[in-house]
C-alpha cells in the first residue's frame, strides 16, 4: 500500500484530501504541523510527501529543503499542492527537488490519479535499478 504524508495549514482541506486518498486505497498520515516533519517522515517512511507551499512558521520550500538535505528522507518524492501559480514558486520548488507542482483547486480524483502515475513511475524505476544491479553482478562475475 502506498504511504503518503500530506501537510497543509488548512484543516478542512487536509481532511478532504486525506479522506479522498484513503478512499483510493492510500495509507495517509495528515498533519498541519510542518515543524517536525523530517522526523515524522524518517519514522513513517512514506512513498510520497505532499506539501502546501504557504504554511505558518515554515514555508513548504524550507520544509522540502530540510527533507532533501536529511539522509533519512532525501530520497522521498515530494509534491507541492498549493494555490500559488507564481512562476518563481514553481521554479524554486523544482530546483529544490519536488517531482510535481499541483495547483489548487484540484478534484480529489485528479490528485489521486497524479499520485498513481508517480507511484507507477517509482515502481518502474525500482525494477530498473534491480535489473541494473543484477546486470552489474553478472558482469562482475564473468569479468574476473
Amino acid at each position: 500500500m502506498t504511504k503518503i504524508i500530506i501537510v497543509d495549514d488548512s484543516q478542512t482541506e487536509l481532511e478532504v484530501f486525506a479522506s479522498a486518498l484513503r478512499t483510493e486505497g492510500f495509507e495517509v498520515f495528515s498533519t498541519t504541523c510542518s515543524e517536525d516533519l523530517t522526523d515524522m517522515a524518517a519514522a513513517f517512511q512514506p512513498d510520497f510527501i505532499i506539501l502546501d507551499l504557504f504554511m505558518p512558521n515554515r514555508s513548504g520550500l524550507d520544509v522540502c529543503r530540510d527533507l532533501k538535505i536529511d539522509p533519512r528522507t532525501h530520497s522521498i518524492p515530494i509534491m507541492f499542492l498549493t494555490s500559488s501559480s507564481e512562476y518563481s514558486d514553481v521554479v524554486s520548488a523544482v530546483h529544490i527537488g519536488c517531482i510535481d507542482y499541483i495547483h489548487k483547486p484540484i478534484a480529489t480524483s485528479e490528485l489521486a490519479q497524479k499520485i498513481k502515475v508517480h507511484d507507477f513511475a517509482r515502481g518502474i524505476k525500482s525494477e530498473w535499478q534491480k535489473a541494473m544491479s543484477e546486470i552489474n553482478r553478472i558482469e562482475n562475475k564473468y569479468a574476473s
